[in-house]
C-alpha cells in the first residue's frame, strides 16, 4: 500500500473517530439537549447503571455505550446497534478514565414573557 493510500486511510479514520466521540452542538439545539459529560469513579458507577458512559483505556482505545453493570473487576457496557449492539466488558486495570454522559433540557422560556 502506497504512503499516499494510509493517509486517506488514517484521515477517514480520524473523521470516524472525531464523529463517534463529539456531538454537534446545532443537532443537540435542535432536539432541544445539552450533554454534559461528569468524571466518575468506579465507586460511583452503579448509581449511573442505564446512563450513557465513555470509557478511555490505556491501550488508546474509547468506547461509549450504555452502563449495564460494573464489578470491582470490570465494567460492562452495552454498544449501539450501530457498533454491533452487544455487550463488552473492560477489564478495570485497563480503564485510564471514565466519562457518564447526563442529557438536560435547557431552561424553557417563561410563557407570556414576550406578550
Amino acid at each position: 500500500m502506497k504512503l499516499h493510500s494510509l493517509s486517506r486511510v488514517f484521515g477517514a479514520g480520524v473523521v470516524l473517530a472525531a464523529a463517534l466521540f463529539s456531538s454537534t452542538p446545532q443537532a443537540e439545539a435542535q432536539q432541544g439537549r445539552v450533554r454534559l459529560f461528569e468524571p466518575v469513579t468506579f465507586e460511583k458507577l452503579p448509581q449511573h447503571v442505564g446512563h450513557e458512559l465513555l470509557v478511555k483505556t490505556t491501550l488508546g482505545s474509547r468506547r461509549s455505550g450504555t452502563l449495564v453493570r460494573s464489578t470491582s473487576t470490570s465494567v460492562r457496557l452495552r454498544l449501539s446497534a450501530k457498533d454491533g449492539g452487544m455487550e463488552l466488558d473492560i477489564p478495570r486495570d485497563t480503564v485510564e478514565e471514565m466519562e457518564v454522559v447526563i442529557e438536560s433540557a435547557p431552561a424553557s422560556p417563561t410563557v407570556g414573557a414576550a406578550d
